[in-house]
């Protein structure tokens, strides 16, 4: 059975990092709705980065993202909670770097368990 949706979570995140030269705007936007955690809930989300070269933020970024730092993207996904406390989640990534014009595309499947 699955379950209606319990949560809504927005963030963003906009830095201003003042180097040498240049000033670089990293941008950061997640949204999210539903919940994990007990079996039928599910959640779905969708992220935005840019960041600069050489950027503050870069340093703090998660292994889901292929680049760290200058680059912009776009990942959204579906996670789906399968026993108590686990849950599988199926993510789309699309990632370019700001001085490049190839995209690259990444499909992920995680499953976890929650502590």
């Amino acid at each position: 059975m699955i379950r209606y949706v319990t949560e809504f979570i927005g963030t963003f995140f906009l830095v201003l990092t003042v180097g040498l030269v240049v000033l670089l705007e990293p941008a950061l936007g997640a949204v999210a709705i539903g919940s994990v955690g007990t079996p039928g809930t599910w959640r779905a989300f969708y992220m935005f980065q840019y960041v600069e070269r050489d950027a503050v933020v870069g340093a703090y970024n998660t292994d889901d993202w292929w680049f760290h730092s200058r680059y912009r993207g776009h990942r959204a996904g579906v996670a789906v909670t399968l026993f108590p406390q686990v849950y599988v989640q199926g993510a789309f990534l699309v990632q370019r770097r700001l001085d490049l014009k190839t995209w690259l595309n990444r499909i992920t499947v995680d499953l976890v368990k929650m502590f």
